[in-house]
């Protein structure tokens, strides 16, 4: 007869440690095109985040490896890194250039001046935009070399059978990897 803790422990997980974030975006990128959904695949959050989570400061990324109570976010690709620093230049840019253009509008300015004005706002939006894309790439820069300087980016895969067990040592097999192994995992 089995037990929930016997049914719960047939998944499996592959795991992966990686000096390069280029390298384990290779890999996301990777096993997507083979048939993983993003969602199957996860990776550590900030430092900060994981010791205020498990309440003891971490002593190396090897010691996060195989810990289910570790936190765990989805990765996130370059792309939509990049779409989300366009995003924080481009709203501010947008929110200058428009209030400009009702301030100046509403005071009965000529075309020209309101058009000047919207360039003038759209810029200073613009700057502050770029000192928040800015901020974000520098804190992203932060956390990565953090992680690795403590031992490595962790990358996680859930694996949903045999197959998919072979395409995910497969494709990690073939990049710069370190402690790749497989586990079992007990669900929550």
């Amino acid at each position: 007869m089995n037990t929930n803790a016997q049914v719960r422990q047939n998944s499996r997980e592959a795991v992966a440690v990686f000096d390069d974030e280029s390298e384990l975006l290779d890999v996301i990128e990777e096993l997507e095109s083979s048939g993983f959904d993003h969602s199957e695949m996860s990776v550590m959050p900030s430092l900060k985040e994981v010791e205020k989570h498990i309440g003891r400061k971490l002593a190396s990324v090897e010691d996060a490896e195989d810990d289910p109570d570790i936190p765990r976010k989805t990765p996130v690709d370059m792309a939509s890194f990049g779409a989300a620093q366009g995003v924080l230049v481009g709203i501010p840019l947008y929110i200058g250039a428009i209030t400009a253009i009702v301030n100046y509008a509403r005071m009965g300015a000529e075309t020209s001046t309101i058009i000047g004005a919207a360039c003038v706002g759209g810029a200073i939006g613009g700057v502050i935009g770029l000192a928040l894309a800015g901020w974000v790439r520098h804190r992203h820069a932060r956390h990565i070399k953090e992680q690795i300087d403590h031992g490595g980016l962790l990358l996680w895969v859930r694996i949903r059978g045999k197959k998919h067990e072979e395409t995910a040592r497969s494709v990690i097999a073939d990049h710069i990897v370190r402690n790749f192994h497989m586990h079992g995992v007990l669900a929550k």
